[in-house]
């Protein structure tokens, strides 16, 4: 993830990296179209989005954006908009008139209705979020505030991944790299707020200015749970510093983009060799299913935060795990802590002008928590069975096309066209929604 902060007007329109897969989808679409129906009108790419008095071999990314761009004007809510943005907010709308609908309490809501639109009343209701202040959070940060040795920390990192903090590493489940007939367990990098181990690690000015800022943060969140400002500011510095060891073993991005430098299968007891830590009671804590190996995407990740950390205070511990807490629910706490959040994150680090609408925030956050649910009501809503139907004749059509082309194709070996139909007819069509 690059830092925002530092882009031009252009580049903060986040259509650099869109700029291509818009003008292939203006190319696509007419082709997708004609599929449906050979004399389809109006094929070719979209030439209102084109600025054709750009020259394409001198800027081409002007030519290919320039009007689209001139007639999408960044909106004060978003630090980023592209085409994909569009269908986006078209969703969010949808969506909202769903969960308004469920909201609604009244005879014959059903059970789904009923789940979702409470948890979309729940957060529309400021007065009640606002009078509870911090009171939602109190039982966790008092478990935390307890934490006095290495079995506390322990305990702490199990209860804390359980509620979706990913302190000092992060475990889930991921595809087998080499077999993707089969899901394994995995074990990655993870721990730090800021968005990358750069934000960290460089020691130009501009990185100075945000590991400062990120610091007064920290302090101000903590203030705002209660902790006294002398302190606040103390513990905000143990946090950074905390976050500077994970970092300083973290793999890089570029690395990470490599498929082979995160897939380091081991056995259980392979793992323990690596790093001394109650793998075993924590699997069995977090409600793992039995399993005897695991990919270790970062082993050297796991070997240095476990020599780095282990002199470190508890009082750092402490600090650390209760500002993960508070950056995890910030959003979802009273307008100070939902303030400052946003002020940091998203107005100074991403360059957004103001928040959205706090609608489409909570749609977002039922969104993320009851998304099958919601899921269920938007199919009956956008996209019924004619529209799967006809999207699936659509994807039949387009496999059918490939074969024929596949097989006329005069630079392919015979071998090498056997292959591609075997991959062609391995592949899995999903439209909109799994059958189960």
């Amino acid at each position: 993830m690059l830092d925002e902060t530092q882009f031009n007007n252009k580049e903060r329109f986040g259509l650099i990296p869109m700029c291509s897969r818009f003008l292939l989808a203006s190319l696509f679409a007419p082709l997708l179209a004609l599929a449906a129906d050979p004399v389809a009108p109006g094929s070719g790419p979209d030439m209102s989005a084109i600025d054709q008095s750009a020259r394409p071999c001198v800027d081409f990314y002007q030519y290919a954006c320039g009007k689209w761009i001139a007639q999408h004007p960044l909106p004060s809510d978003r630090s980023r908009y592209a085409r994909f943005t569009e269908v986006s907010e078209r969703n969010d709308k949808v969506l909202l008139q769903i969960l308004e609908a469920a909201a609604v309490v009244k005879a014959g809501r059903g059970v789904t209705e009923q789940k979702i639109g409470d948890a979309f009343a729940s957060c529309m209701d400021t007065a009640t979020i606002d009078q509870k202040g911090i009171a939602p959070l109190k039982p966790e940060l008092e478990r935390i505030g307890a934490v006095s040795d290495h079995a506390g920390i322990f305990d702490e990192t199990v209860r804390l991944h359980r509620l979706g903090v990913s302190v000092f590493f992060m475990f889930d489940s991921q595809a087998d790299f080499k077999n993707s007939n089969r899901t394994v367990a995995n074990i990655q990098q993870g721990g730090l707020s800021l968005p990358d181990r750069e934000y960290y690690l460089k020691t130009d000015p501009k990185s100075v200015e945000i590991r400062q800022h990120y610091g007064e943060h920290v302090a101000k969140m903590l203030q705002l749970a209660g902790e006294p400002a002398e302190a606040a500011k103390a513990h905000a510095q143990m946090v950074l510093d905390l976050e500077t060891i994970l970092a300083n073993n973290s793999t890089d991005r570029v690395s990470m983009r490599a498929p082979l430098k995160r897939y380091h299968m081991m056995t259980r007891a392979e793992l323990s060799e690596l790093v001394h830590f109650d793998w075993d009671g924590y699997f069995k804590a977090m409600g793992a299913p039995a399993f005897d190996s695991l990919n270790v995407s970062n082993p050297d990740f796991l070997k240095g935060i476990a020599a780095g950390i282990v002199d470190q205070p508890m009082e750092a511990f402490r600090a650390y795990m209760t500002f993960h807490l508070l950056r995890r629910f910030g959003d979802l706490l009273s307008e100070p802590f939902e303030k400052e959040n946003f002020d940091f994150w998203q107005r100074y680090l991403a360059g957004t002008r103001e928040p959205r609408p706090r609608a489409f925030r909570c749609v977002e956050a039922v969104d993320r928590g009851l998304g099958d649910l919601l899921g269920l009501k938007y199919i009956d809503v956008a996209f019924g069975p004619d529209a799967k139907t006809q999207i699936t004749d659509l994807v039949n059509q387009l496999d059918k096309a490939l074969g024929q082309d596949i097989q006329t194709l005069a630079w392919m070996t015979e071998d090498t066209r056997k292959a591609a139909l075997v991959k062609l007819a391995a592949i899995t069509n999903t439209v909109g929604y799994p059958k189960k």
